[in-house]
Order: structure tokens, then sequence, then C-alpha cells
């Protein structure tokens, strides 16, 4: 009766507080992904910025010749070596936000040795993913333990009413 009742709502809290664990493990999956994700951007970031120094001092060396000759005036070249140092400038906050992005995800991963380096990869695979409405909804219902959660607390509460109406039968004893 009242018992088995009781173990039974304590058996699906048990359950509730597995999907807490889901959910939370969901959660840090998700901010690892993101700051991968951010990481891998900014290393797209730092390749362009390269490209454009490298581009930069071509450009600052091939005007230095037109200087000489009095073909270009010498402030163009200052802008463009003034353009060159600013640019420098942003690499090198890109590569501290990069350190600073890199030591996040080791620590979201667990790693004490905030050394290793983590590479990204410059192409991202493509995935074809065609899903029906149904069938997605479907596959974030059975990945979400915060939904799944939500399912389990009804089943909870269900039991928790349960074994309240059954306190309200008194005890009968025979003997």
């Amino acid at each position: 009766g009242k018992l088995a009742a009781m173990s039974e709502m304590e058996k699906r809290k048990g359950r509730v507080l597995e999907q807490n664990l889901g959910s939370f493990q969901v959660q840090l999956r998700t901010k690892i992904k993101m700051n991968y994700y951010q990481l891998w951007l900014l290393d797209r970031q730092i390749e362009v910025q390269q490209r454009t120094l490298s581009l930069l001092n071509e450009l600052v060396q091939n005007m230095q010749s037109h200087v000489m000759i009095n073909r270009m005036r010498q402030a163009d070249l200052f802008t463009i070596q003034a353009e060159v140092a600013s640019e420098k400038s942003n690499l090198s906050e890109m590569y501290s936000k990069r350190s600073n992005l890199q030591n996040v995800v080791n620590s979201l991963l667990g790693r004490n040795d905030f050394t290793l380096a983590i590479r990204t990869d410059s192409t991202l695979p493509s995935s074809a993913l065609v899903l029906s409405e149904i069938q997605l909804s479907d596959k974030v219902r059975q990945a979400n333990p915060s939904l799944i959660a939500m399912d389990r607390m009804k089943e909870m509460n269900e039991a928790e009413i349960t074994a309240a109406n059954r306190e309200l039968f008194p005890d009968v004893m025979l003997q």
C-alpha cells in the first residue's frame, strides 16, 4: 500500500535526477562545441588576416620603388605602412583571443595541461541531412534530456498524488 507507493515515487525521483545529469552533459557538450566553433572561426580570421598582411607588405615593397622615382607620394606609402602596423596589432590580438579560447576548451575538456595546442581543420565537412518535421521532432525528443526529465517529472508527480491519496485511507490491522 503506502510503502509501495512511496518507494515508487522515490524510484521515479531517481529517474528524474538521472535525466538532470543527462541535461548537464548535453549542456557541457554544447559549450565545448560552441567554443570549438569559435576557435575554428578565429583560426579562419587569423588566416585571412595573415593573407591581408602579406598582401599589404607586398604593396609596400612595390610602392617603395615608385616613391623613389617620384611616381607616388611618400604620404601614401606611410599610410599603408601604418595600416600594416595596425593589421599586425590586430593579428597579435587575435592570437591572444585564440589562446584564451583554447584555454576555455581545455578547461571544459578537463585538461590540466593548457599548453596542448588545439588544431582546427580549415574546411568543415558538409553533411546533407534531410529530415521530415516528424523525424526531426522525434530526434529532438530522444536526444534532449530536459524533455525526458519533464516527462519523468510528470510521472513522479502522478506517483506522489497516488501516494498522497493512499494516505487518506486508514491503515487496517487485522489480528
